[in-house]
């Protein structure tokens, strides 16, 4: 949360306006902490990664509601653009969707798209609202704008996405509003264009092969949310006392067979690790931010264990 407060503060303008003020003050009071300005961040250690800078078309505006652990609710707004890095997910029929949607593992259908961080707005009431920038490709846009199976499967797809990224709760009450293709300012976005598979698959009979797990901008609808386990894992760091350079995670996958399975993502300072069919789920949280630039995993498919390894910033770069 504090990356958006960050994120919201540097997007405005210097101090002065009431209106401003106004936001930001209903900001804080919808998600909580402190409107105290942060202080300068360090500089960001993926500035070694390419990353391509995206400046998202309106199309339309959806609203709903999310809702707190106090149970009371929020309004939201999804502005769903369009941009045109964004790739096009695979060409399938309606009669394909409604296939895909009833087997056992219905992620074989990727939607390419890029959730933007919330931001702060106000809305013709005059009242503060979050807004989130969803852009997929025109070609899915127009899917979607003529076709109501996709469009309900679409909406499913940014719901649980956002519920994913940044722990929202939405309504799945929606509504697409008429004549009104955005809410406030669309915020540009940053796009990896490259990276290094974090997967590679170990087989003691033959040398490491890369996998992929599919582009870091996708996100995975599973229609029927089963209970996943939490895998036993350790975490091991070097040198053992003191800040570290490294930390080594071991994860037991035992019924996995294939890296293929498995979808992992690093964070800052967390993992996340999923794996098809929702056998097992895990995320975890850690006390220290990593050099995601050089982070890699190993899948060994004799023990059935996947070991990350988490090159840590160093005390300096970070204090």
């Amino acid at each position: 949360m504090e990356k958006f407060k960050e994120q919201l503060l540097l997007d405005k303008e210097p101090a002065g306006d009431a209106n401003d003020n106004a936001l930001l003050e209903e900001f804080m009071r919808l998600y909580g902490g402190s409107s105290s300005a942060p202080e300068a961040e360090s500089q960001n250690q993926n500035e070694n990664l390419k990353f391509k800078v995206v400046e998202p078309h309106a199309g339309f505006c959806i609203k709903t509601k999310s809702q707190d652990g106090n149970g009371s609710t929020n309004k939201v707004f999804l502005n769903i653009c369009t941009a045109d890095h964004i790739p096009s997910p695979q060409e399938i029929t309606d009669e394909e969707l409604a296939d895909i949607l009833s087997c056992e593992d219905p992620s074989k259908f990727r939607v390419p798209m890029s959730l933007g961080e919330p931001h702060a707005e106000v809305d013709k009431s005059g009242n503060g609202c979050i807004v989130y920038d969803i852009v997929i490709s025109q070609t899915f846009f127009n899917k979607i704008s003529s076709n109501n199976l996709f469009m309900g499967f679409f909406m499913s797809v940014v719901f649980e996405g956002l519920d994913n990224k940044y722990d929202v709760k939405l309504s799945s009450d929606w509504i697409k509003l008429k004549n009104k293709k955005q809410m406030g300012k669309i915020m540009t976005q940053h796009i990896r264009t490259e990276s290094k598979p974090w997967i590679v698959e170990m087989d003691s009979n033959s040398s490491p092969s890369a996998q992929s797990v599919g582009p870091l901008i996708s996100e995975v609808k599973d229609k029927v949310k089963a209970k996943s386990v939490e895998p036993k894992y350790k975490i091991v760091q070097e040198p053992t006392t003191g800040h570290p350079d490294y930390l080594i995670a071991e994860i037991d996958l035992p019924e996995i067979r294939s890296s293929k399975a498995i979808t992992l993502d690093i964070g800052e300072d967390c993992i996340v690790l999923n794996t098809r069919s929702l056998l097992y789920s895990l995320h975890i949280y850690l006390p220290y931010s990593f050099v995601q630039t050089e982070c890699g995993a190993q899948f060994d498919k004799q023990s059935k264990k996947l070991s990350i390894t988490l090159p840590v910033v160093p005390q300096q770069a970070v204090s």
